[in-house]
Parts: C-alpha cells; structure tokens; sequence
C-alpha cells in the first residue's frame, strides 16, 4: 500500500531537501517526490525529478497527492509553512500522511523550533505516533560529545514533554556528498548506477601527471563517498521505522513543474 511523508518545519536550511530527495525518495521505490516551495531550491538540485506547487494553491497539490498512485514525499519550505499548514487545516488534509518527519541541526534555535513544528501539527490534529525527528548535521558521535550533548535543548524539551519521542540513533552526520551532487550535476540514481571500475582506469594511467588522471582520482573519490554514503543513509532510514527500504525500478527523470 502507497505510504505518503510530509518532511516539514518552520526553519530553513536544515537539509529537509536533501533529505527527502536523497535519502527518502531512493529508498521508497517509485514515487511521487512534491515540492511546495516559492522561493529557495528544492531537491531539484540534487537531480530528484520534483513536482512543485504553490502553497496558495493548496487544492492543485492536495489534488496531485490524492491522485499520486504511488508513495510520495512532500517537501514544504520554511516559508510556507504558515500557508501549507493553514491549507492543511482547511481541508483536512494532515490525515492523509502516513509519517511526518521534522528534521533538526544543533542550532538552539533549530532545536527549540523543532518543538514548535511539533507542538503546532499536534495541535492541529496529526496523532504523535506519525511524528519522526531526525537529528541532522551531527558531528561523530564521542563518549564526551554524544549525540544528546550535540542536542541537549531537544533532549531538554523532550524529557518535559512526554509526547516527543527522540532516538539518539536517528543522527545523520554532515555530509558533504550533498554538495558534491550539486556541484556535479549528479543524481543519487546516476551516483549508485555508476559502476565503472576508476581504479583500472587509474592502473592505466600510472606514470602520468594529466588532468586525466586527476580527473579519474576525482571520481574515485566521489565513488568511495557514495559508495559511504549509501550504507549511512540506509542505518538512518531503518532508525526512521517508516517501512522498509524499497529498491525503485526504473531511473529518475528530470526534475519539472507541476
């Protein structure tokens, strides 16, 4: 059965994006990957084919997710947020999400929003079991800086509020592939169908200083990070328990405007 995720807050630069693009829609199967944005690059960026919508037009996107026949992954940005829930009230529509993940950095503010996200949807209607919060931009976890140290003010707010349930093992490190994919021009999909063998090309080239070979290294080293990459986003998608992963079958496509 079709699941539908809501990746949400009321603060911007937190990675929602490549979250939903990257490490949500790859593991969903095919789907359906809607953008609700105005102003700010959504997942695009990232190659994700997305569908985007206008929050003002709050029908045309409730109508393109009832009619979504496969799992979708609804991306809002900070900006319209107001809109989006307000939207949502309206129609009724927050019941339609299987889970609602709200991502967070080690901000205070992001952390102390984080909460406020929560408590509004809550108040809205969205039953707390629904809720995930992914613990984003962490540092590697020590025995001296463990996870609830890097998030002390959500673990604060949390331990009063027996409603927010946060899992020190749902943490997702800075990655900086996500950079690396923007500045490529290169998609998850296309990042994972590359299979090609860069260091017998490397083997091939020994000897020689051409840019050639940098570039052969270069890809080695996006391959590796990928390659990384992959096995961290999987921990972080079952830590989620939003379902399990699903391979897609067919590539993504570029990305357009609904």
């Amino acid at each position: 059965m079709a699941k539908r995720f809501l990746v949400i807050h009321t603060c911007g630069s937190l990675g929602k994006s490549a979250l939903a693009g990257v490490l949500l829609m790859p593991r969903l199967g095919e789907g359906d990957l809607l953008s609700v944005e105005t102003t700010n690059l959504d997942a695009a960026q990232f190659g994700q084919k997305v569908k985007r919508f206008d929050p003002e037009h709050f029908t045309h996107y409730v109508s393109s997710l009832t009619a979504a026949p496969g799992n979708t992954v609804t991306d809002v940005g900070a900006s319209c947020f107001l809109v989006f829930l307000n939207g949502l009230m309206q129609t009724g529509a927050l019941q339609m999400f299987d889970y609602v993940i709200v991502p967070t950095d080690r901000t205070q503010r992001a952390q102390t929003e984080t909460v406020t996200t929560i408590h509004t949807l809550l108040d809205a209607g969205l039953d707390v079991d629904r809720v995930r919060i992914l613990l984003n931009k962490a540092t590697r976890p020590t025995q001296v800086n463990p996870i609830q140290m890097q998030f002390h003010y959500l673990f604060a707010l949390a331990d009063a509020d027996p409603r927010l349930k946060v899992d020190p093992e749902c943490f997702l490190e800075n990655q900086p592939l996500f950079s690396t994919m923007v500045s490529l021009r290169k998609s998850w999909a296309e990042l994972m169908a590359d299979t090609t063998d860069y260091q017998a090309q490397l083997a091939a080239t020994e000897g020689r200083l051409d840019a050639a070979r940098l570039e052969i290294v270069n890809k080695i080293t996006v391959q590796m990070m990928a390659r990384a990459a992959s096995r961290v986003f999987d921990r972080v998608y079952e830590r989620l328990n939003i379902g399990p992963i699903v391979v897609p079958t067919k590539a993504t496509e570029p990305s357009g405007v609904a």
